[in-house]
């Protein structure tokens, strides 16, 4: 697994990411946002249209209402903490199988 942190988003950074994928990559793009804020639905077109046949997947916030507290409290509430994300990212995995 590789773990790449996207400093700039204007413009995407796509011919730089698409170097580092092939075909049969399977993606999980991260965001700290609420669902379809973000730039994940951008980014995965981009990185579809650049690599065809990587499989892209996505982790955010979704569509509820995030309340106040902790980072890490909600992070852990909303599949966000170390542990969830590479829950999520095993179970992406162990379904490609």
């Amino acid at each position: 697994a590789s773990v790449v942190r996207l400093l700039s988003v204007s413009p995407l950074p796509v011919a730089e990411l698409s170097k580092l994928i092939s075909a049969d990559s399977h993606i999980v793009i991260m965001e700290e946002t609420c669902a379809e804020s973000g730039i994940r639905q951008s980014l995965a077109w981009e990185l579809m249209h650049c690599v065809p046949g990587c499989k892209i997947d996505g982790i955010d916030l979704g569509h509820q209402y995030v309340s106040h507290g902790a980072v890490d409290v909600l992070y852990k509430e909303h599949g966000l903490d170390g542990q969830s994300v590479a829950d999520y990212i095993m179970e992406v995995r162990s379904s490609e199988k």
